[in-house]
């Protein structure tokens, strides 16, 4: 008798555990759930303007999923696509959901890939362009893996900054390339101001290893401390 008593009992608090309500005032409450962009992150809302740092598809992918807490994931095909410069259309996007400002970056011949375990973002070329984007990624990786010792870029074209410069010849680690850069030709700076690159400069630049080889939280410190 005892047991059919607890039975009852639950039963008949299943339906007010079901329909849990917050109450917010006297008259209103709202339901204990979360909200549709809580619930699925790529889903909210978004409204952004990269900074000018951002120069490159792949550093604006990276940087419009960090607060989404979903990170992106380069496949063998997609260094084609985010290694181009970022276009001034797509500088400001939004009002959006995170989901289609991804979409918007990468365009119609991408298909947006998501791992919700994981938590990771990726893209594929559809069919159509599959073979032509593989074959440019490889043609891609294969210029990086060989590059020509000593790199040197030059000459500075007027109005140029080291930061645009960096992000060209090592558009994975622009910061930690702009110290590399700014150390190995302090001539080429008006009074060493490394915001004040010199017009017709021919810059001589580390090699990839040794850029690599910086701390990435250093060079940020750095940047952020001489760019202000």
């Amino acid at each position: 008798m005892r047991a059919l008593m607890i039975a009852a009992v639950i039963t008949a608090m299943t339906p007010a555990l079901a329909d849990a309500k917050e109450q917010v005032g006297r008259y209103s409450s709202v339901e204990a759930a979360p909200t549709e962009a809580q619930a699925q992150p790529l889903e909210a809302v978004v409204q952004i303007t990269f900074p000018q740092e951002i120069v490159t598809v792949g550093e604006a992918l990276e940087h419009l999923l960090k607060p989404s807490g979903y990170a992106f994931q380069e496949l063998s095909a997609t260094s084609v696509l985010t290694s181009r410069p970022l276009p001034e259309v797509h500088r400001e996007l939004g009002p959006m959901p995170l989901y289609k400002a991804l979409k918007t970056l990468s365009g119609p011949p991408w298909r947006l890939l998501v791992d919700p375990v994981a938590r990771t973002v990726a893209f594929e070329p559809k069919s159509p362009y599959r073979e032509g984007a593989e074959a440019s990624a490889e043609r891609l990786t294969g210029e990086q893996a060989a590059p020509v010792e000593p790199r040197t870029f030059g000459p500075v074209a007027r109005g140029a900054s080291l930061y645009q410069i960096a992000a060209r010849v090592e558009p994975k680690q622009p910061k930690a390339a702009s110290q590399a850069v700014y150390e190995a030709n302090p001539q080429a700076f008006i009074r060493g101001d490394p915001n004040r690159l010199i017009a017709g400069a021919t810059l001589e630049i580390p090699p990839s290893e040794e850029i690599a080889a910086r701390d990435p939280d250093k060079a940020e410190s750095w940047f952020n401390e001489v760019t202000r």
